[in-house]
């Protein structure tokens, strides 16, 4: 499965979850992170509809969207959104 992260260097919650991601993530396997910036990569901000909330990030399972979290999310709150996948 494929993670896309949209964050901005200006954002105080993307610094929060870029270090909460990065704890999430290391205890799980299957999953390639491709990382965005709000502001240099306008085609994918497009492409994906990410609005003016952030951070964003979109799982996908080959080319299908099966979770979008939007803002800041606690550790417990990941555990939740994700379930099963990926474990």
């Amino acid at each position: 499965m494929t993670v896309l992260r949209f964050t901005a260097v200006w954002c105080p919650s993307c610094l929060i979850m870029k270090s909460r991601w990065r704890v999430f993530f290391k205890e799980r396997a299957g999953f390639t992170m491709v990382d965005y910036d709000y502001d240099d990569d306008a085609d994918a901000v497009k492409t994906y509809g990410i609005g003016d909330v952030l951070p964003v990030m979109i799982v996908l399972d080959g080319t299908k969207e099966i979770l979008r979290l939007v803002g800041e999310k606690t550790m417990k709150e990941l555990d939740r959104f994700f379930g099963g996948i990926g474990t």
